[in-house]
């Protein structure tokens, strides 16, 4: 899978074609499409994934001040964060569901 590095100056948006809904703790990601066969996912996302998510929806820090926010809210070390949320990150940029706004660069890994 390929994962994209994201600089600490990284901010995103989350794009205008997706509905969210809290329901019991877990949010939920409805993407909007032009036809129904276009309607084969819907994301559920738990504890750190909708932390992020709502970090994202309120205008979001950049990459670095998340990375430190999760390592700091998990007690984990700061470079698993970063590694952990670029891979998220990565994902949901994949998906259609965020869209990089402001970067001054990036690079792909095989991980």
């Amino acid at each position: 899978m390929e994962v994209i590095v994201y600089l600490e100056d990284d901010r995103f948006d989350i794009s205008s074609d997706i509905v969210t809904r809290l329901v019991v703790g877990e949010m939920i990601l409805v993407p909007i499409r032009k036809t129904a066969g276009d309607l084969d996912s819907i994301y559920v996302l738990r504890d750190s994934g909708r932390r992020i998510w709502e970090m994202l929806s309120h205008g979001g820090p950049c990459f670095g001040e998340m990375a430190r926010k999760l390592s700091r809210g998990y007690g984990i070390d700061l470079d698993a964060a970063r590694k952990d949320l670029s891979a998220f990150l990565s994902d949901l940029e994949s998906a259609g569901l965020i869209i990089r706004t402001c970067s001054g660069g990036t690079s792909n890994s095989d991980d």
